[in-house]
């Protein structure tokens, strides 16, 4: 009797443990000769013909049976064997189409190659918008002009421009007379207001915006002056007129 953790003694552990290992083509032979020997141990000799034949026959199927079933349960060489190995790459190489056989698109059994994308935005960084700086307006200008005179009147003309590349809108024209006493009628472009001799024109709805590069006119006729009673200021939001001589 052995215990768990000691290794057992005796002269039928050791030959157990010293029997090698028998494959199926050793248990076959082994089988094929006990059998042969029963066969001769069991038969009297000498044999009657007849005897003699049915145990040739019997030996035959004996040896046949043998190698039947050796060829039946003996395994074939595995798949990784160096003979596996070898027949492996030229079957794919005759099973892959040369690209210059006939009936073989030479396209398709070229390698089809990828072009690398090209560098795009980076993703961690965040683009920002570039973002111009709005055009600045630039003052408007005005030009003054006596247009026609007549015995106790005359007729006078501004034109507002814009210079500038952005349209600008709203405007006050300041117009200064020589006496409190000249009137201003027949006005065009602006309405007029009168504070003694000085009198100031905003602009009517469509002369109120003046678009980049553009002009407007403003006309008026001054009443009660002899011919040498011009203005003697002329403002366009707060900046001198320019004078046209007659």
């Amino acid at each position: 009797m052995t215990f768990p953790g000691k290794p057992a003694k005796g002269p039928f552990v050791t030959r157990f443990r010293q029997r090698p290992r028998r494959t199926t083509a050793v248990v076959l032979l082994d089988l094929t000769t006990r059998s042969l020997t029963a066969l001769r141990a069991a038969v009297r000799w000498p044999l009657p013909r007849r005897t003699l034949g049915a145990v040739v026959a019997a030996t035959l199927a004996v040896l046949v049976g043998a190698a039947t079933l050796a060829v039946v349960l003996l395994p074939g060489p595995p798949a990784n064997t160096p003979s596996a190995r070898q027949g492996a790459p030229e079957a794919a190489r005759e099973a892959t189409p040369h690209p210059g056989s006939p009936g073989i698109d030479a396209g398709a059994a070229s390698p089809v190659s990828l072009a690398a994308p090209g560098p795009g935005p980076s993703s961690g960084t965040p683009t920002r918008p570039v973002v111009r700086p709005a055009p600045t307006p630039l003052p408007l200008a005005a030009q003054y002009a006596t247009v026609d005179t007549a015995l106790l009147s005359y007729g006078a003309s501004v034109i507002i421009t814009n210079p500038g590349p952005v349209p600008v809108s709203g405007w006050t024209l300041v117009v200064t007379l020589p006496g409190r006493t000249l009137t201003v009628s027949e006005v065009s472009g602006a309405r007029a207001s009168q504070s003694d001799a000085v009198w100031t024109f905003i602009p009517e709805p469509e002369t109120r915006q003046v678009a980049a590069g553009g002009a407007v006119e403003v006309r008026f006729r001054v009443n009660g002056s002899l011919l040498s009673a011009a203005p003697t200021g002329c403002a366009l939001d707060g900046r001198p007129c320019a004078v046209t001589p007659r």
